[in-house]
């Protein structure tokens, strides 16, 4: 999708590409490795890219804020949509005060508290996981502490998992941690050392970011209300395990503006942004949920047999070509609900 932009070398350039996927044990090392050569008959970029969600978005904001159909307006704060019969009326709040600007076509992308879904009156129904998550951000050099890592690890735990990513400019890491204790005991520096300790061959690790928040499952019950459209997390919020939250966003966008464009230029009636919201919110609950919802379930497991059996799945999955290449295909984003075609 991001090739049509003539954008994918410069995101190559800054990122980090991931040729292989594993699945690994705190305890017993590398379980499973996904070799993503296999999609290559599925796509023309057979590999992950790692790159942090702000580089991507100054990337993007480089690309657009010369073409002349994009304004940008910074320090604008809509708080609220008020739809009407001809269109939808959003209200901003700016450094000079309040303004209201109408238009026939509102898209909601302000985020998982997005006030344009809240005004419009669209409910955002699902739940919240029970532990607390922490990210952080480290220089630490894994390559040096766990033999054979790559840039992408699911790593299995009966007391914490955790997920290792390589990102250019530091190791992400994220793991859950006690729902009761404050942020100032979950982020402090002995605390990060003590949970990432058999990781870092007991070595500190230096932390650049640090973060303790709740993880949803959440999905708008619409994502068109008249003149209202809802795309990425105003729509939809998953926990972050294999990154189908960011992707799934992308996916909207993509979906929704030709849609969009479509319309505005007569080609279609107005009507037609419906299948748009049925589709898309069909694949966040048959697809993204689901499955994002069983990669943190698999990851949290605790009983000894299940994660045995578990891993037992994964070796024999990673072993059959086919089996494995469905299972990438799931993971990227390629099978959706409606697209799930025969494996040659």
């Amino acid at each position: 999708m991001l090739a049509t932009l003539d954008i994918v070398d410069t995101l190559i350039e800054h990122g980090v590409i991931a040729r292989s996927v594993q699945y690994r044990d705190r305890k017993m090392g590398l379980i499973a490795e996904f070799d993503l050569k296999l999609l290559a008959d599925d796509t023309a970029h057979p590999f992950r890219i790692q790159l942090d969600q702000y580089t991507m978005a100054q990337l993007l904001y480089e690309r657009l804020r010369s073409h002349d159909a994009v304004e940008f307006r910074f320090r604008n704060n809509a708080f609220a949509a008020h739809p009407e019969i001809d269109g939808c009326v959003v209200s901003i709040r700016t450094p000079n005060g309040a303004v209201h600007l109408a238009a026939p076509l509102v898209v909601g992308a302000d985020g998982a508290s997005s006030a344009i879904r809240e005004t419009a009156g669209i409910g955002f129904d699902g739940l919240t996981y029970p532990n607390r998550y922490i990210t952080v951000f480290t220089q630490m050099a894994f390559e040096e502490t766990v033999p054979g890592i790559g840039p992408v690890n699911y790593v299995t735990d009966a007391e914490q998992w955790c997920i290792l990513l390589r990102s250019p400019q530091h190791w992400r890491v994220l793991y859950p941690a006690d729902p009761n204790l404050s942020d100032e005991a979950l982020l402090a520096d002995d605390a990060i050392f003590h949970s990432l300790a058999d990781l870092t061959e007991g070595r500190r690790p230096t932390i650049t970011h640090r973060r303790a928040y709740h993880v949803h499952q959440r999905i708008a019950s619409t994502y068109r209300l008249g003149p209202v459209l809802l795309a990425g997390d105003a729509a939809h919020i998953n926990n972050p395990a294999g990154g189908m939250g960011l992707n799934g966003g992308i996916h909207d966008a993509f979906s929704l503006a030709p849609a969009i464009a479509s319309v505005w230029h007569g080609l279609e009636e107005l009507d037609t942004l419906d299948r748009y919201a049925v589709d898309r919110r069909r694949t966040a609950l048959e697809y993204i949920r689901p499955r994002s919802h069983a990669t943190m379930t698999t990851l949290a497991e605790t009983d000894p047999d299940r994660i045995r059996t578990n891993h037992e799945a994964l070796r024999s999955t990673a072993a059959e070509v086919g089996q494995a290449r469905q299972f990438l295909r799931d993971i990227s984003m390629i099978s959706t609900p409606g697209d799930r075609n025969e494996l040659k």
